[in-house]
């Protein structure tokens, strides 16, 4: 697949890929993570990887590559279901990640449904995670994913959000952004001594 524009690439645009070309980038995407097992720092900044990737035939049944070296991750990423599964797949494959940035590229509103963590939660997860910051719009599929991470991650020390620039605007409603951070402060976290920062 070839995209004349950075701007082209959407989740529609994945979604619409026939199945056998899906898998052929899938199977390039599992190369592509076994090659670069001995990376310290990692940015993917094309939400269209995480696509594909959650793609992946064998996700969840095959011998996953390891990134054992992995410390600082920084991905863009859509909200959807496909890009918030490979996200946690990451995290499940890199044992000692502290650092985690997410950069949320369009606007996506669908719900990812309640059983989008299956088969994704590892022995030993997150063991090492320390910092999260995402930019986020106070969506569902964002909400999951915090939910997921809050509830394992047992060293996490601080989680700093950013809204969106369209989001707590007259026309998006403050609202979303008060029940967004009301709901998340609810959420039990397996931290005893987490900070959770929102920044508008």
């Amino acid at each position: 697949m070839i995209l004349e524009n950075i701007k082209d690439e959407n989740a529609e645009t994945y979604s619409k890929l026939p199945l056998g070309e899906k898998e052929v980038h899938a199977k390039r995407v599992m190369k592509f993570l076994k090659a670069v097992y001995m990376v310290r720092e990692m940015r993917l900044l094309s939400p269209g990887f995480l696509e594909v990737l959650s793609g992946a035939p064998d996700l969840v049944d095959c011998q996953p590559p390891r990134l054992c070296s992995l410390k600082y991750l920084t991905l863009a990423m859509w909200s959807t279901r496909g890009c918030i599964r490979a996200i946690v797949y990451l995290l499940s494959i890199s044992p000692n990640i502290t650092k985690v940035f997410l950069k949320a590229k369009e606007s996506c509103l669908a719900d990812v449904g309640d059983e989008w963590e299956t088969g994704l939660s590892f022995p030993g997860m997150l063991s090492h995670l320390e910092y999260v910051q995402i930019e986020v719009e106070g969506c569902d599929a964002e909400l999951k994913f915090l939910c997921f991470l809050l509830k394992r991650a047992k060293v996490l020390k601080k989680v700093v959000l950013y809204f969106r620039s369209s989001v707590g605007s007259p026309d998006h409603g403050v609202t979303q952004v008060e029940q967004f951070m009301d709901t998340l402060r609810l959420v039990p976290t397996a931290s005893s001594c987490i900070q959770v920062v929102f920044k508008t």
